[in-house]
């Protein structure tokens, strides 16, 4: 049982307009556990105090969000196989000697939402075009690429970033069919699915 003074929160940057809150909320009233949930809306700069004092704020877990995923695991005692593939942490866990373990659910989650949608999405074998080069992005093409999908292109402001995560996972996938798109309209020529991992469409972002 968590304690009534017990936080839980969410960790980002310019995330105000999170529903976070109001899900999780919610699952604390249904499963009768007396917390709270926050929205912990931290700079850069910042991070690495707010990592060091969880504990005396008596913060028990964190979701991470734009733009730490990848950033916050410098600041983790362990992380996750998965976590250490993907290269991003989604979720933080405070444990009782203070330790702070990291994993990342973004994989299962997304595979797992795409099955219950599209059913045969596997059966469909044509590119997929993911936006975004950040800690969601990696999560979702290394389980796209996990998945068996054969070609991968990735559309992203910043080419180095792109061209970084395209190395990092050939690490993983040695043979995987990923590519960096500069053009938007040539990348999805022929693609059967268009996942937005980026900012782009979010309150308080561009269109």
């Amino acid at each position: 049982m968590i304690k009534k003074n017990t936080k839980i929160g969410i960790l980002g940057r310019s995330i105000q307009y999170s529903l976070s809150p109001i899900i999780h909320e919610y699952w604390l009233k249904q499963n009768k556990i007396n917390g709270k949930y926050e929205i912990f809306d931290i700079e850069e700069k910042e991070i690495k105090g707010f990592m060091q004092n969880l504990v005396h704020k008596n913060i028990k877990g964190l979701n991470v969000t734009i733009p730490y995923k990848n950033k916050i695991i410098k600041y983790l005692d362990d992380v996750s196989a998965a976590s250490k593939a993907i290269g991003a942490v989604n979720t933080i866990k405070v444990k009782k000697n203070g330790m702070l373990y990291g994993d990342n659910t973004d994989a299962k989650g997304f595979i797992k939402n795409l099955e219950n949608a599209f059913p045969n999405w596997k059966k469909i074998d044509s590119p997929i075009v993911v936006v975004g080069a950040g800690g969601a992005a990696r999560a979702i093409i290394y389980s796209l690429i996990n998945s068996n999908k054969s070609e991968i292109r990735i559309v992203n402001r910043n080419k180095k970033r792109a061209h970084n995560l395209i190395m990092d996972i050939k690490k993983i996938f040695p043979y995987a069919n990923i590519n960096f798109f500069e053009e938007y309209n040539n990348a999805l020529k022929g693609v059967s699915f268009l996942i937005n991992t980026s900012s782009l469409g979010m309150v308080g972002y561009p269109d």
